[in-house]
């Protein structure tokens, strides 16, 4: 592993919005059901409910008839799975940075001068 030559930047987004790549829906969807978040966090619907009964996932419960002799449904909060994810994820998102100069370091001139030409010209159209 090559040592870097300066430190770390410092993340200045909220962990929230540094995962936000990893849920499949717009943040207009601001609640998902049971087997979406399973799917999305590649663990079983049972596994989903039972974060549900331990508080670790906030969710909207409700009948869908409105009585209490209907199954209860539950709708749970983009906001809760991201910061799930980020719980439990086992990096740091800046991380990432510092393998990407790893690899920088390991391409030619050229190639080198083109991705920070790419960045640039990236950075100025947001």
């Amino acid at each position: 592993m090559i040592a870097p030559s300066q430190p770390e930047p410092a993340v200045t987004e909220e962990p929230q919005l540094t995962f936000d790549f990893l849920l499949p829906w717009s943040e207009r969807k601001a609640l998902v059901t049971v087997p979406e978040a399973a799917e999305v966090i590649s663990i079983g619907q049972d596994a989903v409910r039972n974060l549900l009964d331990n508080a670790e996932l906030e969710a909207h419960r409700f009948t869908a008839f409105g009585d209490s002799n209907s199954r209860l449904t539950n709708r749970i909060t983009r906001r809760s799975l991201l910061l799930w994810l980020v719980k439990t994820a086992n990096y740091a998102p800046s991380a990432i940075v510092q393998t990407m100069l790893q690899i920088a370091r390991t391409l030619t001139p050229n190639l080198r001068a083109t991705l920070i030409a790419g960045l640039q010209t990236q950075q100025r159209e947001k």
